[in-house]
């Protein structure tokens, strides 16, 4: 039998749940599908457990969300679950026991395994950074296969890229342009059908070649706002926030100078929540060759998250690592947890830089 790579970050088994000290549960507001197995076994609970259960369960095999709040029925007045309290942590359906992990089959090639940055215990570990780790071989499960060559190519981009961002000696303006830059020349790569062999002639990093002029104006920053306040909000309270730091946006582009020099750690947090995007996502061009537009939509993230920051900093006078945390986390709700949301960001991101930002 055929094995495939693991790849995990160095955090991910790290991560443990926080349940009650959590601000933002993610047994309230998110619908719950219950997978079949879990199904069958709470149809089997019997007392007034399996009672509550049985009620608790719609048509279409989903916790009924209670409230205005819509809270899992089962979350109770201390921010715990009533399952795990009574039955243990096996007893939960597998979205609940696997949230916020996520997994990517490549074909038989590659699984690759990491945490969501909407969880806050999550996102902690994922500004603080690490590395991606090699682990045992897993047995490949049925899934759609992928071209190797265009994986080989994409995988080694990607590869890149990380390891600009984690070059000590470049700013993270520097690392910004040059993943730009490479991530152009990938898909120019991929348009063309080359192999990864043919991507040795693309200069390496640092090098003394042309960039792609990726300046965050104020024109197109109020762009990247204007598509983001039309799309779907997971929390209302979303298109409030990005319309404030609309109303702001002059003084906070011209903020973010002072802020990174007041808190220089956050540039570094900024290169691992943009290694954290382009690990999750950029790799699904194995699937629709769509590399530019990932790479792309991974920087408008970190420009987002940046200005909510500022935006922050300037209204509350002050700054923390939590509330890093939190912009972050709230971005990734909002993107990455609606895949509507995301492909609309991706492909606004594809016609933006075909429009303006097109190099010879």
């Amino acid at each position: 039998m055929s094995v495939m790579e693991l790849i995990k970050p160095s955090y991910y088994d790290e991560f443990h749940c926080i349940a009650s000290a959590c601000r933002d549960s993610c047994c309230i507001g998110w619908e719950i599908d219950i997978d079949r197995e879990s199904l069958e076994r709470y149809k089997q609970v019997d007392g007034p457990l399996g009672e509550r259960l049985r009620r608790a369960v719609t048509e279409d095999g989903c916790f009924r969300l209670t409230g205005e709040e819509e809270r899992c029925p089962f979350l109770n007045g201390e921010g715990l679950c009533d399952l795990i309290l009574e039955l243990g942590e096996a007893s939960l359906c597998e979205i609940c026991r696997e949230h916020p992990r996520y997994y990517e089959w490549y074909g038989s090639l590659r699984k690759e395994a990491g945490i969501g940055l909407c969880c806050e215990a999550a996102a902690r570990l994922i500004l603080k950074g690490g590395s991606l780790e090699r682990t045992a071989p897993e047995t490949p499960e049925p899934g759609d296969e992928v071209d190797g060559e265009l994986f080989s190519l994409l995988d080694g981009a990607r590869d890149r890229m990380l390891a600009v961002l984690a070059e000590e000696r470049l700013s993270l303006e520097e690392k910004e342009r040059e993943i730009c830059r490479m991530a152009e020349e990938t898909q120019r790569a991929v348009d063309e059908g080359w192999r990864w062999d043919d991507m040795e002639t693309v200069p390496a990093a640092g090098a003394e070649v042309p960039r792609p002029d990726l300046s965050w104006t104020e024109r197109l920053c109020r762009e990247l706002l204007t598509v983001l306040s039309r799309l779907e909000p997971m929390d209302p309270a979303w298109p409030g926030q990005l319309a404030a730091m609309e109303g702001r946006l002059p003084e906070l582009l011209a903020a973010v100078p002072e802020f990174l020099s007041r808190h220089p750690q956050r540039e570094r947090e900024y290169a691992n929540l943009l290694s954290y995007f382009l690990f999750r996502h950029f790799l699904k061009a194995a699937f629709d060759g769509e590399a530019l537009p990932r790479a792309l939509a991974a920087l408008a993230g970190v420009q987002v998250v940046c200005l909510r920051d500022v935006f922050l900093w300037l209204t509350k006078g002050s700054f923390s690592f939590e509330d890093g945390v939190e912009s972050a986390r709230r971005y990734s709700k909002e993107l990455e947890y609606c895949e509507e949301n995301l492909e609309a960001l991706e492909r606004w991101c594809g016609e933006r830089w075909n429009g303006r930002y097109e190099t010879n």
